[in-house]
């Protein structure tokens, strides 16, 4: 999957040396051709199985979630 600056920028920031960035799993959510998703829904919908995911790993983990791009930009959707 091709990454844009949304992803990439708080990557640099939060771990400028790059040998220790950790793995990531990008997830994309349509911000540009209608219909537009609004935040609340979007969020609550997509919260619930990530977090899910995130509990059944088997292995004991620090996770960081973060969210930027788009949809951030539009909040009066």
């Amino acid at each position: 999957m091709l990454v844009d600056h949304a992803f990439t920028i708080p990557m640099q920031l939060l771990w400028p040396a790059r040998s220790t960035m950790p793995r990531t799993i990008p997830i994309s959510i349509n911000t540009v051709q209608h219909p537009i998703p609004t935040p609340s829904p979007l969020l609550i919908d997509s919260a619930k199985p990530l977090g899910r995911s995130i509990a059944s790993y088997p292995e004991d983990l620090r996770v960081v979630v973060i969210g930027t791009g788009g949809l951030s930009h539009q909040l009066d959707v």
